[in-house]
């Protein structure tokens, strides 16, 4: 089930995304942010009450320009579509809000360009 996240969920998509970003896979994301930028997350639970098995977050920059960033999905879950299903939300949000510019880094962009700026 693919819904807007609540409050409740701050902690464990807290907890979700610097566990990823301890692997170097995003980056870390601190409490207070997160409830500053609550409103931009989806998250992807199995079951209605289950467990979050995936992120996604949509931050908008500018008027015609939105990140999508904070894309996570646990491991035993992926290659079963949730990934696309919670960027495909995000489009379809940024369409309804007449954004049709949209980004995203990853942390091997992230490291790629770190490395080739040497």
């Amino acid at each position: 089930m693919l819904r807007k996240a609540k409050t409740s969920d701050v902690k464990l998509i807290h907890r979700i995304i610097n566990l990823s970003a301890a692997k170097g896979e995003m980056l870390p994301r601190s409490l207070v942010d997160l409830y500053n930028s609550l409103r931009d997350f989806y998250v992807y639970m199995e079951e209605d009450n289950g467990p979050i098995v995936g992120v996604v977050a949509m931050h908008l920059f500018w008027e015609n320009l939105a990140e999508i960033r904070s894309l996570y999905v646990a491991d035993e879950y992926r290659k079963k579509g949730i990934g696309k299903k919670l960027v495909e939300a995000c489009i379809s949000e940024a369409i309804t809000l007449e954004i049709y510019r949209i980004f995203a880094l990853n942390a091997g962009s992230i490291r790629t360009s770190a490395t080739s700026s040497r």
